[in-house]
């Protein structure tokens, strides 16, 4: 994940004048939890955490701009801690739907 530390330090020094990206939380997107651009941003930290290259994470959310995607993994290195409460949160749900469609 150092090189989504190196991107993360690089966008505190963007000039202001570059697009501004809002993270938002609001209960009818991802429920509730951290998106930007309506992509949630845990969804963003496992890829990065996971070694997940910029440039796929781009192909994977397209709508998402390398400003984006530094914002949203600085956001999750200042909150780190609950985005892996969130991550654990969607494995289990994730479980949770495995056994149901396993009953089905």
């Amino acid at each position: 994940m150092s090189e989504w530390i190196e991107l993360a330090l690089e966008d505190r020094d963007t000039p202001l004048s570059l697009p501004i990206c809002y993270i938002v939380r609001d209960d009818g997107i991802g429920d509730g939890e951290p998106t930007i651009e309506g992509v949630r941003i845990s969804q963003i930290y496992a890829m990065a955490s996971c070694g997940v290259a910029l440039d796929k994470i781009r192909e994977h959310f397209p709508e998402l701009t390398k400003q984006n995607i530094c914002t949203a993994i600085n956001y999750s290195l200042q909150n780190e801690p609950e985005m892996k409460k969130l991550l654990i949160k969607q494995k289990a749900g994730q479980r949770r739907q495995k056994v149901f469609h396993a009953d089905s």
